[in-house]
């Protein structure tokens, strides 16, 4: 037996390191499947294919060498010959540049992806505008004990929720964190098992125990309402069209909580009647793309999501289950002591809004979406305005311009064609028009343009808004 130098330099070895061994006694891990495989090789087929081979140097390092054995034969003696090539180090460029041309290219989709979501946030929040507005509308124009109310404020509730979700993907869009602060606990599971229950047929039993007080955490409430979501998805697929799911809100003393790192917290748990989790699968439940369900009922991707949202609020998610006995899974999230807020959720669904001091104002609303303007003009009629309204920015431009005393008040869509509400804020003001103006966009808006408005004495409202929220804006520009 002989060894090429070039062998004992890849795995540290040395020549008499080799000499008279079997290849799985030279201690570089050769497998036996491999070793079989190369010496597989006969007068019929003299030399076997390309092998590839990993080993382990004396260093601890794994090597990547390819080979291949051929059948030599000498008269009446045969020898194996095994030749290969230490790919090691090229192999690693080759990866190391393979893995920066990925990253280039997700960082390329990734902005794509953002530039996506915003186009859609814009889009979603003008339907949003249309469908919240036209909601509230409606619940102040019944009296309140129509039994339409509580249908109405479903609806309302549930195009909040939405618009938090466009407010989420606008800010993965940009990279900004979402806001985190106190939730009503109860009254966001309530908002969801209630939508929960209006998606499901009433042979599928949802049970809801919540304590008689209003408790607080540290979070998102849009987040939470998709971590619950998810977690109510999780349970409906389990038990499928009949069965029990129970959800129960229970307050946790600190010495329960230890690993949260909070003074105390509250626990969320939804326990479901199905036929439990597999022990087998019960450590994967929280992986990313891990799913028993078969292709296309499924991404993997929903239970994962869930507990990273819990933890980057302090909290964690964990499950228990055995088989036969349906799973129940536990929110962990830190609970807020201080009561001398409202939280999210305390305001009634249609709260009448109180008309600026300043009296009636006569406004001019621009927006170039026909039916985001029509809802927009009711909203400004129920707070007992003169309004006025266009679809063409230029025209509003030009009224302004030509009759600048006429109107107390400019409330301008963002994103139009031709012209946009800050490009026509800002040429009022260049011909030394004064008039309070209001933006109002889906798209959201940077810190650079919200100083441009400070400057131009305007100010900024995301749609969709409420009725209280632009009587508000409208009360504190007329101030500015």
């Amino acid at each position: 037996m002989e060894v090429s130098e070039g062998l004992t330099t890849s795995l540290g070895v040395s020549r008499f390191d080799c000499v008279g061994r079997r290849l799985d006694d030279i201690g570089a891990h050769f497998s036996s499947s491999k070793i079989n495989e190369l010496f597989s090789v006969s007068p019929a087929t003299p030399e076997s294919d390309l092998i590839e081979l990993r080993l382990q140097a004396t260093d601890q390092r794994l090597r990547l060498i390819e080979v291949r054995s051929q059948l030599i034969e000498v008269g009446s003696d045969k020898f194996l010959s095994i030749s290969g090539q230490d790919l090691t180090d090229q192999r690693s460029e080759k990866q190391r540049r393979a893995f920066l041309e990925h990253q280039l290219r997700e960082a390329q989709k990734a902005e794509i992806a953002g530039q996506l979501a915003g186009g859609l946030a814009h889009d979603f929040n003008n339907i949003l505008t249309e469908i919240i507005g036209n909601s509230e509308i409606a619940g102040l124009k019944l009296p309140p004990s129509h039994a339409a109310q509580k249908f109405i404020g479903l609806i309302k509730k549930a195009g909040q929720r939405a618009a938090e979700q466009i407010r989420q993907i606008l800010a993965l869009s940009r990279k900004e964190q979402p806001t985190i602060g106190r939730v009503n606990i109860g009254r966001t599971i309530e908002e969801s098992t209630s939508l929960l229950r209006s998606q499901n047929p009433s042979s599928l039993q949802i049970n809801v125990e919540l304590p008689s007080e209003n408790i607080y955490v540290f979070g998102n409430a849009a987040q939470i309402d998709q971590i619950l979501t998810n977690l109510f998805n999780n349970a409906r697929q389990a038990i499928g069209e009949q069965g029990k799911i129970e959800v129960r809100l229970i307050s946790l003393q600190p010495s329960d909580v230890d690993d949260l790192g909070a003074s105390d917290a509250v626990v969320i748990e939804v326990e479901d009647s199905g036929t439990g989790i597999d022990p087998v699968h019960l450590p994967l439940v929280f992986e990313p793309y891990f799913t028993t369900k078969e292709a296309g009922a499924g991404t993997g991707i929903g239970l994962a999501t869930a507990r990273t949202i819990a933890r980057s609020f302090n909290g964690e998610l964990t499950v228990d289950s055995q088989l036969g006995h349906g799973a129940t899974f536990r929110l962990l999230l830190p609970r807020d002591r201080d009561q001398s807020g409202p939280g999210n959720s305390s305001n009634p669904p249609f709260p009448i809004p109180v008309p600026p001091s300043s009296a009636r104002l006569h406004v001019l609303l621009v927006d170039d979406k026909q039916e985001v303007l029509l809802t927009s003009l009711m909203i400004l009629e129920q707070l007992g305005h003169k309004v006025e309204s266009t679809q063409d920015p230029q025209a509003a431009l030009e009224s302004i311009s030509a009759h600048p005393e006429t109107f107390d008040l400019l409330i301008t869509d963002n994103l139009m064609p031709g012209l946009t509400g800050l490009e026509l804020i800002e040429q009022l003001r260049h011909r030394n028009i004064d008039t309070p103006a209001i933006l109002i966009s889906g798209f959201g808006t940077t810190r650079k343009q919200i100083e441009k408005l400070a400057a131009n004495r305007a100010s900024f409202v995301p749609k969709p808004f409420t009725i209280s929220e632009i009587a508000e804006a409208i009360a504190q520009t007329i101030k500015l």
